[in-house]
């Protein structure tokens, strides 16, 4: 297959609802979280392309089994978390064969749980909108982070989006509108907070940074198909990707245009870094994100870039040149000299009144403080309430396995000791007093966990074995009158070591060591 000839659409998934997943014996898999995701609907997207409705059923079955995946970024805040997902982090590299292909730097963190359904959604105005839906099993256990992370929109009501990409082979063209046919389904990305919409279907926002400079190269893969007669049957690559409005639509064109390939690999430019005159893209490079401010200017015709005018800015307040940082820390550092002069000239004459100012915020700031504290303190309470409520609710579910275990390993101590003593009265030919009720029951007595009862139980089976050894000793001497087996040397035999376990346990029954 060459993957450097496939045409890839990519549309948007939200997040619709978390559900717990039950095991056959209606038991909740902790280890699993089902998500449901609106996929796409089936109106015209932003660069004039369409899924219908026939083509989304016809192709439901290749959402099954296809991975949700993500970038994730840690927190760095761990009282107030601030992680969040990225984008596709996609990156260039090549195949094993040599070929120039497009990489991810996502993981899977759950797979469809079966085709994609049609389903009905409401869109921002409270109006039914028929999309494609599919239901997702989330790997709770093995990453934990990212699913609390989706928990964590759902919950606030947050709005969770993600791409989706798929490979399609042929389409149609009707007044300027292109109908994608003989598509398959391929893995969907969840998308972070800050990754700016693109599919303007009402509910539904669908993502790629790379939008334009695919667009070119979905543009020259066809003319290639024309120019050299291509086979109908090859698949390509293509985006399926959606304008943010004039301004940042004419800002990616033209920066598609002047920039090289590798230059506009990762650039993103989010609407809400577009302002009058000049606009900040990100770029990843060495590993992290760079912000690179642009100057532009806006005509009839569309947008002029300066884009040898950039500079490296960071992300504050405003966008600040890295240069200036250092000016204006020390115009800051000025002012503080001058307050703290001031401050220190107006102590000096009104002392007095200070104290008692200083006395009120003193006392103002112990209560902001104890207040903080107190609801510091509420929250914790509450959390740890909540941690025992699940903790109480997993000791539950964990009872039946526990019990059954402790029975389990009775019933095979219980097995251990009637083995070992029906050994013991068969050697000395008691079998029939082994088989009795009150020989049963201190065998069981013997394995209790009351130790003293167990010792007890093991002294009283001992001392039957003892006495059936001693009469049967009797009764030979009785017989042969040559037969003369001490007591002493009975109990040193090497059948009968063992009658007592622990050389502590016989002291303390029979009053002497054994040698």
């Amino acid at each position: 297959m060459d993957l450097t000839n496939m045409k890839k659409g990519v549309c948007t998934l939200k997040l619709e609802g978390l559900k717990k997943v039950y095991n056959e014996e209606g038991k909740v898999d902790p280890t699993l979280l089902k998500a449901t995701f609106s996929i796409l609907d089936f109106n015209a997207s932003g660069n004039k392309q369409v899924v219908t409705k026939e083509e989304c059923l016809k192709s439901a079955f290749s959402l099954k089994n296809k991975p949700l995946l993500c970038e994730y970024k840690e927190t760095t805040d761990y009282e107030n978390p601030n992680d969040d997902f990225g984008t596709h982090g996609e990156y260039q590299a090549k195949l094993r064969n040599g070929q120039d292909y497009i990489f991810t730097k996502t993981h899977a963190i759950g797979v469809s749980d079966d085709k994609g359904y049609l389903g009905v959604i409401k869109d921002e105005n409270g109006n039914d909108l028929d999309v494609l839906m599919c239901d997702f099993l989330l790997w709770a256990y093995r990453y934990p982070n990212e699913v609390m992370l989706i928990n964590e929109f759902y919950e606030k009501g947050e709005t969770l989006y993600s791409s989706c990409e798929y490979y399609y082979s042929s389409s149609d063209m009707i007044d300027g509108i292109e109908y994608v046919k003989d598509l398959y389904f391929d893995g969907h990305t969840v998308l972070g907070r800050n990754v700016a919409p693109a599919y303007n279907s009402s509910r539904l926002i669908s993502f790629n940074e790379k939008w334009n400079k695919a667009l070119n190269e979905l543009n020259k893969s066809k003319n290639k198909k024309e120019d050299k007669g291509m086979s109908e049957n090859v698949m390509f690559k293509a985006l399926c990707e959606l304008s943010l409005g004039d301004v940042r639509t004419e800002i990616m064109t033209e920066l598609s245009k002047i920039m090289t390939a590798e230059e506009f690999n990762y650039v993103y430019v989010s609407d809400y870094t577009i302002y009058d005159n000049y606009f900040v893209y990100e770029n990843y490079e060495d590993n992290k994100w760079v912000y690179y401010k642009v100057p532009y200017t806006k005509n009839e015709k569309g947008v002029t870039i300066d884009l040898g005018a950039k500079v490296v800015v960071e992300r504050d307040m405003i966008w600040v040149e890295v240069g200036q940082m250092e000016a204006v820390q020390n115009s800051l550092n000025d002012a503080n000299a001058k307050i703290e002069e001031l401050t220190q000239s107006l102590n000096e004459r009104e002392q007095s009144l200070k104290s008692k100012e200083e006395m009120i915020i003193s006392l103002n700031s112990k209560i902001e403080t104890l207040e903080n504290e107190k609801v510091k303190i509420t929250n914790k309470f509450n959390e740890q309430a909540d941690m025992v409520v699940s903790l109480n609710a997993k000791i539950k579910e964990f009872e039946p396995i526990v019990e059954k275990y402790n029975e389990e390993q009775y019933e095979k101590a219980l097995n251990a000791a009637i083995d070992f003593y029906k050994e013991k009265f068969e050697n000395v030919g008691a079998i029939s007093e082994f088989e009795k009720e009150e020989t049963m029951e201190l065998i069981k007595k013997s394995i209790s966990s009351d130790e003293s009862e167990a010792i007890k139980a093991k002294f009283s089976l001992n001392e039957m074995i003892v006495e059936r050894i001693k009469t049967t000793n009797s009764k030979k001497e009785e017989n042969s009158g040559t037969i003369n087996v001490s007591l002493n040397s009975t109990i040193k035999a090497k059948d009968n070591k063992d009658l007592l376990e622990h050389e502590d346990e016989f002291e303390k029954f029979y009053g002497f060591k054994r040698d």
